[in-house]
């Protein structure tokens, strides 16, 4: 694996805040065998500990976040459209024809339905919708979406 398809690859691993163990073995399938060791501390931090074995080599630390702002599903309406809310800080401003997927059962892909800017008052353009007013489409009907994600899907 190139290093552009591992970066591609870990950014793809969903690890929305306080659903972080979800991503976990997908972060050690694509980084672990890299490494000598692998130990994850009380908190979950995860730590991979590559040796040179050289005695007194200098020793360097790679920080990062594994977790991310992401959205959870609030509700689902008669027409199959889905609802959510920020976990994290979610601008809304960029989510209009954004596409998402759904982690439920299975991976559920979504677009954030807009609506078109001719059929927008003058008012309307320069407002910000929040985020509860939102919908996303997934072409599914409600029944299965229920089953699919149900309310709390991130």
């Amino acid at each position: 694996m190139t290093l552009k398809e591992l970066i591609i690859s870990l950014c793809g691993v969903m690890s929305i805040s306080g659903q972080e163990r979800r991503g976990a073995e997908a972060l050690d399938a694509l980084i672990g065998a890299a490494f000598d060791e692998h130990r994850v501390d009380a908190i979950g931090n995860h730590l991979f500990i590559k040796r040179c074995g050289r005695a007194n080599a200098p020793k360097i630390l790679v920080d990062t976040h594994f977790d991310e702002i992401g959205m959870m599903v609030t509700g689902i309406k008669e027409n199959g459209f889905v609802t959510v809310t920020n976990v994290g800080g979610v601008d809304t401003r960029i989510l209009p024809a954004g596409e998402v997927i759904l982690y439920g059962k299975r991976p559920v892909y979504g677009v954030f339905a807009a609506k078109a800017p001719h059929l927008m008052t003058e008012a309307d353009r320069d407002k910000l919708a929040p985020i509860g007013e939102l919908l996303i489409d997934t072409g599914y009907p409600k029944e299965e979406l229920e089953e699919l994600c149900p309310i709390g899907t991130p």
